[in-house]
């Protein structure tokens, strides 16, 4: 991915107008330490009509596997955003239904003890991402699904926690500049309890069959420092 054009403005106006051309910057790149996907699920089905379950424990237990998730080989440090609908109406002369939903999100830390200094000049998050589409009343070429991003302001734990959104990302665009957010987290003006993405959708809507999740892959940090020649 090219670097961001933000990316390389932050460095020109921190050597014009700072006089930090006077030191050395120094690019160190960071793989997320910590990555959690959690989910949220809901459904229901009538196999009392059959007399045999509707085989759908996979989506109401909790491994709720995501229908067609596309893993990627070699790529354990992965999380998955996004949700996914399911419905079967079933089939005359058993009748047998069942929907389940799922949502999920993508928390993402990673560790700056390695940083040569405090002197945060800019930072690129980065991610590479395969994604899943399928809308059932809307036709759509999308391949991609629009994300949310937010820095999280508590340790995760719940579905849920507490954050402050800062960015989209949309039409396949895979990288943000959070050079503030870094800074502050290293200077401990804020605690790092890492960054979140949240998926187009969490409404868990029975029985529509649509679907629009990703998984993120390859997550980095550039951070560039300024440094003591």
């Amino acid at each position: 991915m090219k670097t961001s054009i933000k990316f390389l403005s932050i460095i020109l106006v921190f050597c014009v107008f700072t006089g930090g051309c006077g030191k050395k910057l120094v690019t160190t790149t960071l793989y997320a330490t910590d990555i959690l996907t959690t989910q949220k699920h809901n459904g229901d089905n009538n196999d009392l009509a059959c007399g045999t379950p509707c085989g759908l424990s996979n989506l109401l237990g909790e491994s709720c596997d995501p229908d067609g998730f596309l893993l990627i080989p070699g790529e354990s440090n992965s999380a998955l955003v996004g949700y996914d609908n399911f419905y079967d109406a079933g089939t005359q002369p058993c009748p047998c239904w069942a929907w389940g939903d799922c949502a999920w999100r993508a928390y993402i830390k990673f560790d700056l003890t390695s940083l040569p200094s405090k002197d945060v000049v800019g930072a690129q998050l980065s991610w590479k991402s395969k994604s899943k589409v399928h809308y059932t009343e809307v036709a759509t070429n999308e391949t991609w699904c629009p994300l949310k991003i937010y820095v999280a302001g508590e340790p995760w734990g719940a579905y849920s926690v507490a954050g402050d959104q800062f960015s989209t990302s949309s039409f396949g665009y895979l990288g943000v500049e959070i050079g503030g957010i870094v800074r502050d987290w290293v200077n401990g003006k804020n605690p790092n309890y890492g960054i979140f993405f949240v998926g187009p959708d969490e409404q868990l809507k029975a029985k529509s069959n649509d679907k629009c999740y990703s998984q993120l892959y390859q997550i980095k940090l550039d951070v560039i420092n300024a440094v003591k020649k």
